[in-house]
């Protein structure tokens, strides 16, 4: 005998998304581009791999929508940051996801 199971398809991926993030050589800053597919209190900042929070780029309601932030990481902490992996985390209400990043000089 079989047994139907219903997934709800309501995830996480269908009420935010963190995209890859973009490095701009000129501007020697790193863009996040992210979407919210409803409206949410939204939260995206960066650690580095200690696991210290070097960045808040975002915390705030925000409506559905795309957005972008900027991280310039000379500026983020008034002092220059190492080269090495980082990572950057959005927190909605729906639940958090993170990505990889590398700061290259």
């Amino acid at each position: 005998r079989r047994r139907r199971i219903r997934l709800r398809r309501k995830s996480f991926l269908h009420t935010f998304a963190l995209l890859r993030s973009v490095f701009r050589h000129r501007r020697s800053s790193t863009t996040i581009p992210f979407q919210i597919f409803e409206q949410s209190h939204v939260t995206l900042t960066v650690w580095n791999t200690l696991g210290q929070r070097v960045a808040v780029l975002a915390d705030e309601k925000l409506a559905a929508g795309k957005y972008e932030a900027t991280w310039n990481p000379s500026a983020s902490s008034g002092q220059a940051l190492a080269s090495g992996t980082y990572f950057y985390r959005l927190t909605t209400a729906n639940g958090v996801q993170t990505k990889r990043m590398v700061l290259l000089k």
